[in-house]
C-alpha cells in the first residue's frame, strides 16, 4: 500500500483509507500490475469525489484469491456512462485530464490473471470498483512473475 501512496500526490495519498484483512503476510500477485491497477482506480475515485473526501481501499484474502475494492462517495455515474466505461479511450474528464484507458487496462490485467473486475455506481451515492484476482500457486506456469505483494498499512 506504500507503493500506491507513493504514486499519488501528497494531498491525494492522505485521502486514502486502507483496510487490510488478509490471512497472509504477502499476497502472491504480480506486484507492478496490481499496484498500477489500484492506483488507476484510486485516481478515478479521487477525481470523482469532492475535495477532501476520503476513498477506501479494501484488501482481503478470500480462499485462494485476493479481493481488492476501491470505494468512493463521489458523484456516481449514470447508467449510460456506466455502460461505456469498458470502452478504450472513453472518459468523462475534461480534455487533457484523462486518456480513457485506466478502467480498460485494469480490466485487461485482471482478466489476464483469470480474475474479474466489477464496477457498481449510483448517481449521487458513489462508485465501487472490485477486483477479484486468483492466486497462482508456486511452481505453476505464470507463478514466476508473482512475487508476494506485501499487504501492509502505511
Amino acid at each position: 500500500m506504500r507503493s500506491v501512496r507513493a504514486q499519488l500526490a501528497d494531498e491525494q495519498a492522505q485521502r486514502i483509507d486502507f483496510e487490510l484483512t488478509t490471512q497472509r503476510e504477502g499476497l502472491p500477485l504480480p506486484p507492478g500490475q496490481t499496484i498500477q491497477s489500484v492506483v488507476a482506480l484510486v485516481r478515478n475515485a479521487l477525481d470523482a469525489s469532492s475535495p477532501g473526501a476520503r476513498v477506501r481501499v479494501l484488501v482481503r484474502q478470500q480462499g485462494q484469491e485476493a479481493q481488492i475494492a476501491v470505494e468512493d462517495g463521489g458523484a456516481g455515474m449514470a447508467a449510460a456512462v456506466l455502460q461505456r466505461i469498458w470502452e478504450p479511450f472513453f472518459t468523462t474528464k475534461q480534455p487533457g485530464q484523462g486518456t480513457g484507458l485506466g478502467v480498460f487496462l485494469v480490466r485487461a490485467f485482471v482478466e489476464s490473471q483469470g480474475g474479474e473486475l466489477r464496477i457498481e455506481s449510483k448517481p449521487g451515492v458513489g462508485t465501487s470498483a472490485r477486483m477479484r484476482i486468483p492466486f497462482c500457486p508456486a511452481g505453476t506456469p505464470g507463478s514466476s512473475s508473482r512475487a508476494p505483494l506485501v499487504a501492509s498499512p502505511a
